[in-house]
């Protein structure tokens, strides 16, 4: 809180209040507010040496979030039976949700992440259908993997990521 009396007398005190000025306190040092999920309205007001007051109290209203947005994400099926012939599509279908209590989802993206790189893109909403081949190279061990990947951050600047998988296996 600073306070300034500019060519008048000069500041004489600077005080606080955090419950709606019920109370106040003598500002000495920064406040310090930790409590995540927390809302507060802060107070101030000053006096000058002549004993005026400034007029009404300045005042802020804020919260506090450290919290991540929760995130989830899923696909159906979760394995595509492989083709032997490339350029076959199969339909998947995505679905996500996320939610913040505290702050509110700023951003989403939902993306998805072919370990080939070739049909990696970005998804339209968070919850559809996509298609994505029915295909893997015969030395892939693991098989071919499309990971699908939610991300969301709130307005607080949180960020949270849920991932799904559907497998094309090698068999």
């Amino acid at each position: 809180i600073t306070a300034t009396d500019s060519g008048g007398s000069g500041v004489a005190v600077t005080e606080y209040s955090l419950d709606s000025a019920a109370t106040w306190q003598t500002y000495t040092a920064p406040l310090v507010f930790s409590n995540d999920g927390s809302y507060f309205l802060a107070l101030a007001r000053s006096w000058d040496n002549a004993g005026n007051l400034e007029g009404p109290p300045d005042h802020v209203y804020f919260s506090i979030d450290k919290t991540p947005p929760t995130v989830t994400e899923a696909v159906d099926p979760t394995e595509i039976a492989r083709n032997n012939k490339r350029g076959v599509y199969v339909p998947v279908t995505y679905y996500g949700t996320a939610s913040d209590s505290l702050s509110g989802i700023n951003y989403l993206q939902s993306r998805l992440i072919d370990e080939y790189g070739v049909e990696t893109r970005d998804l339209s909403g968070i919850q559809g259908i996509t298609q994505v081949e029915a295909w893997c190279e015969g030395s892939d061990q693991d098989g071919r993997i499309y990971t699908f990947q939610l991300t969301a951050r709130d307005a607080a600047g949180n960020q949270a990521v849920a991932q799904a998988t559907c497998n094309v296996p090698r068999r």
